[in-house]
C-alpha cells in the first residue's frame, strides 16, 4: 500500500523533466550552442523517457492522473516545433522515437483505453 502512489511519483518525474529539457531546447534555437549538446537528449534517452511514461502510466491508479498526463504528453508531442519553427522534429524527431511514444500510448492504453482514444481525438482536432 505505500508503493501504490510510486508509478504517479515517476510520471511527476519524468513529464517535469522531460518539460524543462523542451523548454531548454526551445530557448537555445537561436544561440550559438544549440545542437552542441547543451541540453539535448539523445534519441535513446526521449525512447526510454516515452516509454518509461507508458509504463508507469498503465499501473497509475487514479485515471484522472493519467488523462491528465495523457493531454501533457501529446500536447508536447503535437507542440515539438511550432513556437520555434527551426526547433522541429526535436521532440519525436527519428522514427525509434516516434516508436517508442506510440508503443507508450499503447501501453498506457492496456489499461486506460477510453481515456488513450479520447487524448489521442482531443489532440488530433485542428481548429
Amino acid at each position: 500500500p505505500e508503493h501504490d502512489d510510486l508509478p504517479g511519483k515517476l510520471v511527476d518525474i519524468l513529464i517535469g523533466f522531460l518539460k524543462e529539457v523542451w523548454k531548454k531546447e526551445a530557448r537555445d534555437v537561436g544561440s550559438p550552442l544549440a545542437g552542441s549538446g547543451s541540453g539535448e537528449l539523445s534519441d535513446c534517452q526521449r525512447a526510454a523517457i516515452f516509454n518509461l511514461a507508458g509504463v508507469c502510466l498503465s499501473h497509475v491508479s487514479s485515471p484522472n492522473k493519467a488523462s491528465v498526463t495523457l493531454d501533457v504528453l501529446l500536447t508536447y508531442a503535437g507542440n515539438s516545433g511550432a513556437q520555434h519553427p527551426a526547433a522541429a522534429d526535436q521532440l519525436l524527431g527519428s522514427a525509434s522515437v516516434r516508436r517508442a511514444f506510440a508503443r507508450g500510448m499503447g501501453v498506457t492504453a492496456s489499461r486506460y483505453f477510453d481515456l488513450t482514444l479520447a487524448a489521442l481525438a482531443k489532440a488530433a482536432k485542428t481548429d
